[in-house]
C-alpha cells in the first residue's frame, strides 16, 4: 500500500513540470505575438521636431490623447493637459532663425495629419497654417503643432525668435 503511495505521489512531482513547461511555451508564443503587433505602437506620442537645416529642436509635448495595447490585450487610454503654448515654452531657449530661414517639421513617426498655429503672450491663437513660415513673423513667436497619429493627437509647443 506504501509503494502505491510513493508511485502517485512521483507520478505527481513529474506532472508537474511538465505542466509548467507547456503553459511557458504558450505564454511565450502568445507574448512574442503581441510584441509583433507592438512593435510600431509607441505608449505616449512620438517625438517631433522642427529644424533649419543646421540645428534641431525638439518639440515641448503640451496635451495629448493617447491610446495603446498591452500584453494582455486590453487597450489603455491617456488624456493628458497642460498650460497653453506661450507658458510651456516661456523659460526655454528661444530657436534663433531669420525669417527667410526654411523650417522643416520632423516627426518621429509619420502623422495621418498636422496643422501649425501660432500663439501670442496673451495665450491667444493668432494664426493657422499649414507649415511653419517664418517669412510673416518677427521677433519670439509660439509655434504650436498639433499631430493626428492613428493611436490619438498631441500637441508641440516651440519657440522661435525670428530676426
Amino acid at each position: 500500500m506504501k509503494t502505491k503511495y510513493v508511485l502517485i505521489l512521483f507520478s505527481l512531482i513529474l506532472s508537474v513540470p511538465v505542466g509548467c513547461a507547456n503553459e511557458t511555451e504558450v505564454s511565450d508564443e502568445v507574448s512574442g505575438k503581441y510584441e509583433e503587433t507592438q512593435e510600431n505602437i509607441f505608449k505616449k506620442p512620438p517625438t517631433v521636431f522642427i529644424s533649419s537645416g543646421v540645428e534641431q529642436v525638439r518639440g515641448v509635448l503640451g496635451p495629448y490623447s493617447w491610446s495603446y495595447c498591452c500584453n494582455n490585450g486590453e487597450t489603455i487610454g491617456i488624456e493628458a493637459s497642460s498650460d497653453a503654448p506661450p507658458n510651456l515654452v516661456q523659460n526655454n531657449e528661444p530657436f534663433q532663425v531669420t525669417s527667410a530661414t526654411p523650417i522643416s517639421i520632423e516627426f518621429e513617426t509619420a502623422p495621418i495629419k498636422y496643422q501649425v498655429k501660432t500663439w501670442n503672450e496673451n495665450n491667444k491663437v493668432t494664426g493657422t497654417y499649414e507649415e511653419i513660415d517664418t517669412s510673416n513673423h518677427k521677433g519670439r513667436t509660439v509655434f504650436e503643432i498639433l499631430v493626428t497619429w492613428e493611436q490619438g493627437n498631441a500637441s508641440y509647443s516651440f519657440l522661435l525668435d525670428i530676426e
